[in-house]
């Protein structure tokens, strides 16, 4: 009789757990982005440099920038060289630069396409992948992959940040963080002022919405190309090749 009743409490046990263990594993394929070790399993800060020690990165003083140098508008160049070209990366502008050839100018820069087909040639178009129409979270996704990222934005000419208040021009520059909790993005600054921008979430979309086309300074309107929430994205592997 004991034998029987212990039976029974230990079928009654399962009966009872048995629902929980069924929700649980329910859970569980449900969101498979929790369940999987490859992928991030919480959304909510990623930082490639350490902030508050981040040099200044200048586009008008670490380079040659008067009318018979890189000119004003060199700020493509110094985005991707300073990210990935370690303590020479000075070197690496000049052979952007060459990459470009007349599709960078000193008076009108450069166009996103022709800067992504520069930066191709010079790391290899397999290393080089375009975001058109992205998101904040698919900036943090690269970011937290380890993948340099380069956006294209409005910046205010009054106020030298990032703005969608006139009058203002595009700029690329990289994004070297994003804080979800705080709805923060951080985005370095290679023109006047400190070594990077604090943006709320809200502002830097204003900011990275068409910024060829809508801003108030278009240099050339005919060859601007109308692309919005776009980045160029640099793989990892570019950091260890190039020393940094």
């Amino acid at each position: 009789m004991k034998t029987i009743k212990s039976l029974w409490s230990q079928f009654g046990r399962v009966e009872i757990l048995l629902p929980i263990v069924v929700v649980l594993v329910a859970v569980v394929l449900y969101f498979p982005t929790y369940a999987s070790p490859a992928t991030v399993t919480t959304r909510t800060r990623v930082v490639q440099v350490v902030l508050d020690q981040q040099p200044k990165i200048s586009q008008y003083l670490n380079i040659d920038s008067t009318v018979y140098g890189y000119g004003k508008n060199a700020c493509g160049l110094v985005a991707a060289a300073a990210a990935v070209g370690g303590e020479q990366w000075t070197r690496l502008v000049a052979k952007i630069a060459a990459a470009a050839g007349s599709d960078y100018q000193r008076d009108l820069g450069i166009q996103p396409s022709k800067y992504v087909a520069a930066l191709g040639k010079v790391f290899g178009s397999d290393k080089v992948t375009t975001m058109e129409g992205g998101s904040v979270t698919q900036l943090y996704d690269e970011l937290a992959a380890g993948n340099i990222v380069i956006v294209d934005l409005k910046v205010n000419m009054n106020t030298d940040t990032p703005s969608a208040v006139a009058p203002n021009y595009a700029h690329f520059a990289r994004v070297l963080g994003v804080d979800m909790d705080r709805q923060e993005i951080y985005i370095q600054n290679t023109i006047d002022g400190t070594p990077y921008w604090t943006l709320s979430f809200q502002d830097f979309a204003a900011a990275w919405e068409r910024p060829e086309i809508s801003s108030s300074a278009v240099p050339n309107p005919r060859a601007a190309e109308d692309v919005t929430n776009w980045a160029v994205v640099l793989d990892k592997s570019l950091l260890v090749n190039n020393g940094s």
